[in-house]
């Protein structure tokens, strides 16, 4: 797979949008219920605020990214596709943070058009 840089632009943009759900329910109280959920978990997720980045997918309409620090990793696909998708993830033992589910060896998958965040640790 091709090695894929993001520019301290990209990062930047990308920490602005991570910013903005996290306080937009603080000050839209009408916001959906899944802005506050995404906010609460970057809060409380370590590696969804710093650490390292690591791509694990980037192709087609798959994109998929590793973000960790020590004992703790989050894994976040996603599928703009109309066909399921499969990510292989480095080590295995994690979990779907929305649905608490265990993801049984180191495949997961990402249904079409979703997102999809796993935690390990």
């Amino acid at each position: 797979m091709p090695k894929v840089s993001l520019r301290s632009f990209d990062l930047k943009l990308l920490a602005l949008l991570f910013m903005l759900i996290d306080h937009i329910g603080a000050y839209f109280p009408a916001a959906p219920e899944w802005f506050r959920w995404l906010g609460q978990l970057r809060k409380g997720r370590a590696s969804l605020r710093r650490g390292t980045l690591s791509w694990l997918a980037a192709q087609g309409p798959l994109l998929a990214y590793l973000r960790e620090v020590p004992g703790e990793a989050t894994a976040t696909l996603v599928n703009a596709g109309p066909e399921e998708q499969t990510v292989t993830l480095p080590g295995g033992g994690f979990q779907d943070l929305r649905t608490g589910e265990s993801i049984p060896g180191e495949v997961a998958s990402v249904l079409p058009y979703s997102v999809r965040l796993l935690g390990q640790g």
